[in-house]
């Protein structure tokens, strides 16, 4: 549902979705503080792969690394990820794929939160 939540203003309201993402993403600080709750979403998901279905854990398992290891690096290299989401959030063909993507991602966790438990 989070990343629904996300996705679609991406999707929509692209020009002020990119006026407060690149206030917000623009600064190193700024990525530092927000890879925090990612990490524990990812953490959980990760931690929580026993518990899951044999149907849906593959997919979970490989998101949650994902989502771990790009929190990890948003920590440990803001510089160097800064100026590649500034870019990305400034062309609106990057914003059209950001969007797509986390919409995609929302509809298969709800997909598999929904119909697999």
């Amino acid at each position: 549902l989070l990343h629904l939540v996300l996705g679609l203003p991406v999707l929509f309201a692209q020009d002020s979705f990119r006026k407060r993402a690149l206030r917000l993403l623009g600064k190193p600080t700024n990525l530092q503080l927000f890879s925090f709750p990612w990490f524990i979403i990812a953490f959980m998901m990760v931690s929580a792969y026993p518990y899951i279905n044999k149907t849906a854990a593959s997919w979970v398992s490989v998101f949650g690394y994902l989502f771990l290891l790009r929190s990890v690096i948003w920590f440990w290299f803001p510089k160097f990820v800064s100026p590649k989401i500034k870019h990305a959030l400034k062309s609106a063909y990057g914003m059209t794929v950001v969007g797509l993507l986390l919409v995609a991602v929302g509809v298969l966790f709800g997909y598999l939160g929904y119909k697999v438990y």
